[in-house]
């Protein structure tokens, strides 16, 4: 019988070989761990492509809410430059309404566009003066301050007339006011005075007056034998309110009498003319006030309440002159002739 023969591994290659089944196992445990922990994890690229597919989600919201408020934002922008380009063409108008305002004086109630005064002396005293005036109502409070016309007088030695009142109707009627519409009627001041009956008012009611109507009027004062003839005196000065439009004056005076006459430097008069010869020799001052004008400085006095007039007339002196009315005036007062000692 054939021996057999047996190949009898060594101890050492035993131990190698359990040691790599050993080795293969741990090895196939560590790699299953490995399978079962990554199948678990995303790996690392998955999860940037899950994660970026996530954010891509979330973003969508927010990029069509920033594209509308661009969108919106956009728009705005070009409505605002719109309404910046139309504002100075808008603003403008508004500027030059403003500018024609302040430029446009106040209206008043009503408004004098002519106030004529003519004023001639003779030398023995005696005058006469004529106002003519020309009045537009531009409202009911005009309508109430020339619903009646009142002239003070004194009838012992002054008389009025009133030769004309006409009106001009905004519609295009006319009108013209009786005479029986004219009453005589005592100073309202001294109607307890019987002493005093003398100071009288003329007064004129003007009935159917209305807003944008024209009022025309003309006014005759005489005076004749006055306490203080043969001499006079007369002071005047132009309406500076913006009331009156155009003013003229005109002052007749004899030469005979050697009057002083002083005039406001600011205002000469327009012309001077002379007419007679001798004793009935004239001289007439003209004068043609367009529109009001500021008060002067040369006019003005201490007292801004009471401007100086603009034009004074006197035959004597102020002394002289409160003498004589100191002697008619005061009650058992004598003549300044009459007194030979003091």
């Amino acid at each position: 019988m054939a021996p057999v023969k047996t190949t009898m591994r060594s101890d050492a290659a035993t131990v190698i070989s359990f040691g790599r089944k050993q080795f293969a196992r741990v090895r196939l445990r560590q790699l299953a761990f490995i399978r079962a922990f990554t199948a678990q994890r995303c790996p690392f690229y998955t999860a940037l492509v899950i994660e970026r597919k996530h954010t891509r989600k979330r973003l969508a919201p927010l990029l069509y809410t920033a594209a509308i408020c661009l969108f919106f934002n956009a728009a705005w922008r070009v409505a605002a430059a719109q309404e910046a380009g139309q504002k100075p063409s808008a603003e403008a108008p508004a500027k030059n309404t403003e500018k024609a305002d302040k430029s446009q004086k106040p209206v008043n109630p009503a408004q004098i566009e002519l106030l004529e005064t003519k004023v001639r002396f003779e030398s023995n005293g005696d005058s006469r003066k004529e106002v003519h005036a020309l009045v537009k109502i531009h409202s009911e409070l005009g309508v109430r301050q020339f619903a009646q016309l009142n002239f003070d007088f004194n009838r012992a030695f002054e008389s009025v007339e009133i030769p004309m009142v006409h009106i001009t109707h905004a519609s295009g009627g006319t009108a013209d006011i009786l005479p029986s519409a004219i009453t005589d009627h005592p100073n309202p001041a001294v109607v307890n005075a019987p002493a005093y009956q003398d100071v009288r008012v003329k007064s004129v009611r003007i009935l159917g007056l209305q807003p944008g109507d024209t009022l025309e009027y003309r006014v005759v004062r005489t005076v004749s034998h006055h306490p203080l003839a043969p001499d006079f005196w007369l002071d005047h000065t132009f309406d500076r309110s913006g009331v009156v439009s155009r003013e003229i004056f005109e002052l007749d005076q004899p030469n005979s009498r050697h009057a002083e006459v002083r005039i406001n430097p600011a205002i000469p008069a327009a012309s001077t003319e002379k007419a007679g010869e001798g004793d009935s020799s004239h001289t007439t001052y003209h004068w043609d006030v367009a529109s009001p004008s500021p008060v002067p400085e040369a006019s003005k006095s201490n007292d801004s309440h009471q401007p100086k007039p603009d034009v004074a007339l006197s035959t004597i002196d102020w002394r002289m002159l409160s003498i004589h009315i100191d002697e008619n005036l005061t009650p058992g007062a004598k003549r300044l002739e009459s007194i030979t000692s003091y």
